[in-house]
């Protein structure tokens, strides 16, 4: 009986030793069947700790973490934006309506052809519903 290509992979792979580096001296030999150990190996070169990017680094980490260190341009506090925004986040605290884009004109050439479309879009979708409905009884 011949064997098939993915029969024939999968035994290769069940019947090879795998070597897995756990340390740099030592190799342990295990099969597919066993369980992996994860072992997170420091990649790269080695850092120094005194270097004066590590220092420098080391300072902008305290610097964050005191909250001292401001990213990003500053907020100007009395600009013509910010006075728009306060004014927008009173309005929305009011409970007014916020208009977003350009307004609808109703009477125009194009909302006369979408109104009309989306009647035609009615009227053929409850045509359909009734035609279903009488072919169901």
């Amino acid at each position: 009986m011949k064997k098939s290509k993915k029969s024939m992979i999968q035994e290769i792979i069940e019947n090879t030793p795998v070597t897995v580096n756990v340390e740099p001296t030592t190799t342990v030999e295990t099969k597919t069947e066993t369980i992996m150990e994860t072992v997170k190996a420091a990649l790269g070169r080695p850092v120094d700790p005194n270097s004066v990017r590590q220092q420098r680094l080391k300072e902008l980490e305290a610097k964050r973490a005191a909250g001292l260190c401001k990213r990003g341009r500053p907020v100007v506090a009395n600009s013509e934006r910010q006075q728009r925004l306060a004014e927008r986040a009173a309005k929305v605290a009011n409970g007014g309506e916020l208009k977003r884009g350009r307004p609808i004109v109703a009477d125009s050439e194009r909302q006369k052809r979408l109104a009309a479309q989306a009647a035609r879009a009615a009227a053929h979708a409850q045509a359909i519903a009734i035609a279903a409905a009488t072919v169901q009884a």
